[in-house]
């Protein structure tokens, strides 16, 4: 007889290319199971595949591999326009992100300057603020 399992039904571990999926009691566990490390980069086809092999649920990958191939088509030339799209007006408004940013450090310098400033001129005022205290109670 095998071993019992007190009340509840045991995991099912289901290993497969973009990873391991753990279902216990109805919940869904997702490990990724990438071959990659801290210091790769983009550069190398294979860290390349690796991780996007990683980035899909097995959902979504399930989902794409139901469509037929004009599906897929569609899918992938609205997804392609879309991000060419978003990457021209990104590349357009870089220049203009770049001066807000520098516009916000030196607004943030002057305020950090400023405050430095008024805490020197409340330290001196609390200073002469004690010294009249003590030569008007004399």
């Amino acid at each position: 007889m095998g071993r019992r399992f007190q009340g509840h039904d045991p995991p099912l571990v289901q290993r497969t290319h973009w990873g391991i999926f753990i279902t216990r009691l109805g919940e869904e566990k997702h490990i990724h199971v990438w071959s990659l490390k801290q210091e790769d980069t983009f550069v190398d086809f294979g860290t390349c595949r690796d991780s996007l092999l990683g980035t899909f649920h097995p959902g979504e990958v399930n989902r794409q591999r139901a469509r037929n191939h004009e599906g897929l088509y569609r899918a992938y030339i609205v997804g392609e326009a879309n991000t060419a799209a978003a990457n021209h007006q990104i590349m357009r408004e870089w220049c203009t992100m770049y001066k807000e940013r520098a516009s916000w450090e030196k607004y943030q310098e002057r305020f950090l300057t400023g405050a430095l400033e008024f805490e020197q001129m409340k330290d001196k005022f609390l200073v002469e603020k004690a010294s009249f205290e003590k030569e008007k109670k004399i």
